[in-house]
C-alpha cells in the first residue's frame, strides 16, 4: 500500500513516492457519483460493491484490449459471469479499429514526474498522428477524462514523446465512442490540473496536521 494510495504506487527520480493523477483528480466535485449512489441505495444496493465490480469490470476491458494490440492470443483468467461482457466489450473495440488507421506504439506504460504518476492506456498513431488514447467504459464523456489526459500528456512531453492529439474512447458491449482533442486545444486542461496538483499538496498536509482522513 502506498502513501497516497492502496493502487499503484509512482515513485519520482529522487526516489519519492508521488500522488498517481487519478488521485489527484479526486478533489474534483463529482456530483453525478453522489446521485448514482443514492438511486442505489433506494433499490438496496451497496453502492460499494456496485463500484467495485464496475472497477474490476473495467480493468478486464483495459486488459482485453491491450492484449488484442499487443499480444493477440494470450489467455485471461476471466470469471465466468463477465466472459459475455468482455466478449462483447472486444467485439466492440475490433469494430472500431476496423473504422480507424490506428498504428499500436505501445499501451500500459506508466510515468513519474517530480509531482504525480500515471500509466498511459495506449500511446500510437491515429489516422497518422501521435496519440494518447485512454479507454473509459463509462456512459459519456466527461471534462475530467481530459484534465487527466492533461496531466498525460506532460507526463509524456517530459520523456520527449511527441503528442499531437488525445482521445478518450468509450467502450460498451454494444457500440463505442470517440472524442478527440488536437494538443493545441489542451492547453486549459492542463492548466487546471496543475492548479488541481498544487491544491492536493496543501490539502494532503493540512490533512496531515489535522490528522484527517484523505
Amino acid at each position: 500500500m502506498g502513501k497516497y494510495s492502496d493502487h499503484s504506487t509512482y515513485i519520482n527520480d529522487n526516489n519519492i513516492e508521488v500522488p498517481s493523477v487519478t488521485t489527484i483528480l479526486k478533489l474534483l466535485n463529482k456530483p453525478h457519483i453522489a446521485t448514482w449512489a443514492n438511486s442505489l441505495g433506494w433499490k438496496r444496493q451497496n453502492y460499494k460493491k456496485v463500484l467495485e465490480d464496475k472497477a474490476n469490470s473495467g480493468t478486464l476491458v483495459h486488459e482485453v484490449c491491450h492484449e488484442y494490440l499487443f499480444n493477440e492470443g494470450a489467455k485471461f483468467n476471466i470469471p465466468v459471469d463477465k466472459l459475455s461482457y468482455v466478449k462483447n466489450n472486444l467485439s466492440t473495440f475490433k469494430n472500431f479499429l476496423e473504422t480507424h488507421n490506428l498504428n499500436p506504439i505501445w499501451g500500459e506504460k506508466s510515468f513519474s514526474s517530480n509531482k504525480y504518476g500515471g500509466t498511459v492506456d495506449l500511446y500510437c498513431e491515429l489516422e497518422g498522428k501521435k496519440t494518447i488514447i485512454d479507454f473509459k467504459t463509462s456512459k459519456k464523456f466527461y471534462s475530467s477524462h481530459f484534465i487527466q489526459l492533461g496531466a498525460y500528456i506532460q507526463l509524456l512531453e517530459t520523456f520527449d514523446y511527441n503528442v499531437e492529439q488525445v482521445g478518450i474512447l468509450i467502450i460498451h458491449e454494444n457500440d463505442w465512442d470517440l472524442k478527440l482533442l488536437d494538443r493545441n486545444d489542451m492547453t486549459t486542461y492542463i492548466d487546471l490540473f496543475n492548479k488541481l496538483s498544487d491544491i492536493f499538496y496543501i490539502v494532503y498536509d493540512l490533512n496531515n496536521e489535522w490528522h484527517d482522513l484523505m
